[in-house]
């Protein structure tokens, strides 16, 4: 009887396993206007896709939910058809990101948005997540950044932001809700001594970073 219970459970963990959803093209600013939309490509994989659904959930700072904007409203691939591929790359589908979503700078402190990527195959076959952070602002929209990845990197020792001499003209660095903290002219390293812990991105006319302080 053990051994059958393993083999069960092995058997159920394989199949979970075998299902997949990532959001190819998440950008490195991750920063959308209430009323957007996001052009997203998505890679994913299942053993018999039942659908695929995307929305906002706003979480406190235990990871708990909140709030959820248009819970499976808005799907690639909705349930009960059975004409859906089991697999695709850079499948492209864009997501409206709803009007009355709360902007992220009015949020209780602590409590972020992610939007949820959930994929489910045929029932008793497994699901698959790719949730992934955003943000909601109406002032710093990613539309406003370039998002190629900015020759640069964080270094605790020097407690800067070391950049690439390629690099050059202004810059701004943005906080999670899309604030702007401080801005400059860039230099070989950027002083980050005035910010606090946390995540932040350092926007530049050839590109963007986001770094953790």
């Amino acid at each position: 009887m053990k051994k059958i219970t393993l083999l069960l459970l092995f058997v159920g963990s394989l199949a979970f396993s075998q299902n997949s959803v990532t959001w190819t093209n998440y950008p490195a600013n991750p920063t959308y206007a209430p009323g957007s939309d996001i052009d997203m490509l998505l890679d994913y994989t299942s053993i018999d896709l039942d659908y695929i659904c995307i929305w906002v959930r706003e979480l406190n700072a235990m990871g708990g939910t909140v709030n959820q904007y248009e819970a499976f409203t808005h799907c690639p691939f909705a349930g009960g058809d059975d004409s859906h591929p089991n697999s695709a790359t850079d499948y492209a589908y864009t997501f409206p990101v709803s009007s009355a979503i709360p902007e992220s700078s009015t949020l209780p402190s602590g409590n972020k948005y992610v939007l949820v990527v959930f994929l489910s195959a045929e029932p008793g076959q497994g699901t698959a997540n790719g949730t992934r952070d955003i943000i909601i602002s109406s002032t710093a929209s990613t539309n406003d950044f370039n998002n190629t990845k900015l020759a640069a990197y964080y270094n605790s020792r020097v407690d800067a932001v070391v950049v690439n001499s390629s690099v050059s003209g202004d810059y701004a660095i943005y906080d999670l809700t899309g604030r702007e903290i401080v801005n400059g002219e860039v230099s070989n390293e950027i002083s980050t001594a005035s910010l606090k812990s946390g995540l932040y991105i350092l926007s530049t006319a050839q590109g963007v970073l986001k770094f953790v302080k």
